[in-house]
C-alpha cells in the first residue's frame, strides 16, 4: 500500500509535450496508472482487500438469488413426492423450462446494474469533489431513470414469458420431441405457476437497483424470508397441512408463485420509502428526464447482448435435458439429480460474477483504472475459491444428490460417472461467467458474446453427436456439455487477459477514437483466430463507449 498522488502541474506539462510531439508512441500516451492517479484516490487494492470486498458483496448477493433457490426446491420437492419415471422426467423439464423462460425473459433487465454501477461511481467521485448540486441532481435523476426504463421493459417482456409457460406442451413435444405424457405433466405445473411472471419481472428490476447501491444485505434478508414463507405455503398446499386442501404439484406451484409477489413488494417498498433514496424517484414512471430515450436505447443494446449470451447458456441446459430424454427416461431422471447442484451452484456463480463486474465498473466510473484491473484479476480468483467446493463435493459423493429413502440403483450407478463429468463443467462455467461479466464492463459487448455463444453451441452439437450417435449414451451428453463450456471459457480468458490491463481500461475510456491501437496482439494468432475482428474494440464499439451516457458524462 502506498499513496498515489502526483504534482498536477507537472502532469499538465507532460500532457502538453505529448500533444506537441505526435510522434510519441501509443505506449507513451498511455502513462502508467500511478502517474495519472488523482489526489485523494485510495491506495491500490491487494488480494486480501479484494477478497474481503468481493466476499462481503457477493455472499449476501448470492443468497438473495432466491429464484435459483426456488428452482432447486421445486426439483427437490417434486422428486421427493414421486417415484414414477414419467413424473421424475417431467421434473427435469419443469426446472429447465422455468429457468430458461424466466432467466432469458428477464435477462435484458440485468443490464440495469451494469449501467447503474458505472454512474454511481461517477456520482460518488463528483460528490467527493463538491460538484455543483444541480449537476449532482441530474446524475441522481439519470440513475433513477434506469429503474423506470427497466419497468418499461418488464411490461414488454412479461407476456412473452407467460405465453411460453402456458403453451409449453407443444414446445416440448413438437420442437423438442418429448413424450406427450411427460410434456403434459410439465405444462400442468407451469400453467399454475405462470401468473407469477409479472411479480418476477418487478422483483428482478428492483433487485438490480439494490445490488447497484450495495444493498445486497437487505435483498438477502427479505428474499430469504419471502422464500421461507413461499416454501412453507408450497409444502402445506402440496401435502394438505394446516387444514389446507391437498393439491399435489399444483400446490407447490402456487406457493412459489406467492413468493414472487412477496419478494417484489419487499424490494420495491425499500427503494420507494427508504430515506437514503429520497432523492431518487425510482417509481415516478411517467416523469421525463434528460437523455431518457438514449438511456433506454443503450439499456436495450446492452440487454440484447446479455440476452443472447443467456439464451445460449439456457439452450445448453435445455439441450442437456432434452437430449438426455432421447437416450432414455432413467437417463433423464439422472440428469435431474445432477441439475440440483448445478442450479444450487448458480447462486455463487451469479453472485460473484455480478458483484465483481459491478465493482470493476464502479472503479472505472470513478476513473480508478488500476484498482479496476486489480479487482478484476483478484475477483476472478476469489470467485473460483468460493464456487468450486459444491461441485467437487457432489462429484466425489453423488449419492447425496438422492434424498429419497428408495434410491434406484441404476440411477445411482449413472451418477457415479455423470456427476464428476458435469461437475467439472460447473467449475469451469464459474470462470466463464465471471470472465463474460467482466468483459461486458470492459467494453467487449459483441466479441465476448460471440465467443461464449459459439463455444456453448459447439457443446450442444457435441452433446447430441456423442449422446445419440456413439455408444457413450448419456455420458456423451455430459462430455459434450463440459467440452462446450471449456471452449467458451478458453476464448474468453484470452480476451480478458488483453483487456484487464489498467492501460487498456484507460484506453477505451479516455483515448480518442482516432487512435489506432496497432500494438495490440491479433487474436488471429490464437486457435480461435476467426474471432480476430472482435479481439479488440472496433471503432464503432469504441465510439459507443466514449459517447454513451452510461459510460461517461456526456449527459451533462
Amino acid at each position: 500500500m502506498y499513496d498515489r498522488t502526483i504534482n498536477t502541474t507537472q502532469l499538465s506539462v507532460q500532457d502538453s509535450e505529448l500533444i506537441d510531439n505526435p510522434e510519441n508512441s501509443h505506449e507513451e500516451i498511455l502513462l502508467d496508472s500511478d502517474q495519472v492517479a488523482l489526489d485523494g484516490e485510495p491506495d491500490l487494492y491487494n488480494f486480501w482487500d479484494v477478497f474481503k470486498k468481493i466476499s462481503a458483496l457477493s455472499i449476501p448477493m448470492a443468497l438473495s438469488f432466491t429464484f435459483s433457490m426456488e428452482i432447486f426446491l421445486v426439483s427437490l420437492l417434486l422428486n421427493s413426492t414421486s417415484e414414477d419415471d414419467d413424473e421424475l422426467a417431467a421434473t427435469t423439464l419443469i426446472t429447465i423450462m422455468l429457468n430458461t423462460l424466466v432467466v432469458i425473459g428477464a435477462s435484458p433487465l440485468f443490464a440495469m446494474s451494469v449501467l447503474t454501477s458505472n454512474k454511481i461511481g461517477d456520482l460518488e467521485e463528483a460528490e467527493v469533489n463538491h460538484i455543483n448540486e444541480d449537476i449532482l441532481a441530474k446524475k441522481r435523476e439519470y440513475i433513477a431513470g434506469i429503474n423506470r426504463n427497466g419497468l418499461y421493459l418488464s411490461t414488454v417482456l412479461t407476456p412473452v414469458v407467460f405465453s411460453g409457460m402456458f403453451f409449453s406442451k407443444p414446445i416440448l413435444t413438437d420442437i423438442f420431441k418429448q413424450k406427450e405424457i411427460v410434456a403434459q405433466i410439465a405444462q400442468d405445473f407451469l400453467r399454475v405457476y405462470a401468473p407469477a411472471v409479472p411479480g418476477l419481472m418487478v422483483r428482478f428490476s428492483s433487485e438490480q437497483m439494490l445490488f447497484s447501491f450495495g444493498r445486497s444485505g437487505y435483498a438477502m434478508i427479505s428474499g430469504l424470508l419471502s422464500l421461507g414463507v413461499g416454501t412453507g405455503l408450497a409444502i402445506s398446499l402440496e401435502r394438505g397441512l394446516l387444514g389446507l386442501p391437498s393439491m399435489g404439484a399444483a400446490g407447490i406451484a402456487i406457493g412459489f408463485a406467492a413468493e414472487a409477489y412477496l419478494t417484489a413488494f419487499a424490494y420495491s417498498i425499500y427503494l420507494a420509502r427508504h430515506r437514503d433514496f429520497e432523492n431518487y424517484k425510482f417509481f415516478h414512471i411517467f416523469k421525463r428526464f434528460e437523455n431518457q430515450f438514449s438511456q433506454l436505447k443503450d439499456l436495450i443494446k446492452m440487454g440484447s447482448s446479455i440476452s443472447l449470451s443467456v439464451a445460449s447458456e439456457m439452450a445448453m441446459n435445455l439441450s442437456v435435458g432434452v437430449i438426455s430424454g432421447l437416450t432414455g427416461i432413467k437417463q433423464q431422471s439422472a440428469i435431474s439429480y445432477v441439475n440440483q447442484f448445478s442450479f444450487l451452484n448458480f447462486l455463487a456463480l451469479a453472485g460473484f460474477g455480478q458483484s465483481c463486474s459491478q465493482e470493476v465498473n464502479r472503479q472505472i466510473g470513478a476513473k480508478r483504472y488500476e484498482n479496476a484491473s486489480r479487482i478484476g484479476k483478484y475477483g476472478l480468483s476469489t470467485t473460483m475459491i468460493y464456487t468450486s467446493p459444491i461441485p467437487i463435493f457432489f462429484s466425489v459423493a453423488p449419492q447425496f444428490l438422492i434424498l429419497s429413502a428408495s434410491k434406484p440403483q441404476e440411477i445411482v450407478d449413472m451418477l457415479k460417472y455423470l456427476a464428476p463429468i458435469m461437475g467439472a463443467g460447473v467449475v469451469i462455467d464459474s470462470a466463464r461467467y465471471n470472465l463474460l461479466q467482466q468483459l461486458r464492463v470492459l467494453g467487449d459487448l459483441k466479441g465476448s458474446t460471440i465467443i461464449s455463444i459459439s463455444g456453448l453451441s459447439l457443446g450442444i452439437a457435441m452433446s447430441a453427436i456423442l449422446g445419440l450417435k456413439t455408444h457413450l449414451d448419456i455420458y456423451g451428453v455430459a462430455i459434450g456439455n463440459t467440452g462446450g463450456i471449456l471452449l467458451a471459457s478458453g476464448g474468453l480468458f484470452y480476451r480478458w487477459c488483453q483487456r484487464i490491463k489498467s492501460e487498456h481500461i484507460r484506453d477505451i475510456n479516455e483515448v480518442s477514437v482516432s487512435e489506432n491501437p496497432s500494438n495490440k496482439k491479433s487474436f488471429a494468432n490464437n486457435l480461435c483466430g476467426f474471432f480476430s475482428k472482435c479481439s479488440k474494440p472496433q471503432e464503432g464499439e469504441r465510439q459507443y463507449l466514449l459517447s454513451s451516457p452510461e459510460i461517461n458524462n456526456s449527459m451533462l
